[in-house]
């Protein structure tokens, strides 16, 4: 199996995965999906614990979910509302 790149697509505010053999777009894969709501945009995506966790900012709050690597979306993570969420 090839090795892939995971790319923030930010054209179309998504989680690509890119075989790097192959790197032509026709070929991406979609893990993490843009949000059909105009007002959630993908900030950030980072892989732990073997796990995607996607933060969106999503009409003035941020929101956490969790995908696996493959792109199945496992669950969302309550976050208060208008609360900001920092990784380091």
């Amino acid at each position: 199996e090839a090795p892939e790149a995971l790319v923030f697509d930010s054209a179309r505010n998504r989680l690509v995965a890119i075989d790097l053999k192959h790197p032509e777009v026709k070929h991406w894969r979609t893990l993490v999906p843009e949000s059909p709501e105009e007002s959630h945009k993908l900030k950030a995506a980072f892989v732990a614990d073997g796990k995607i966790m996607a933060h969106w900012s999503k009409a003035g709050s941020d929101g956490l979910s969790v995908y696996t690597l493959e792109g199945k979306h496992l669950h969302d993570v309550d976050i208060p509302e208008g609360s900001i969420l920092q990784f380091n």
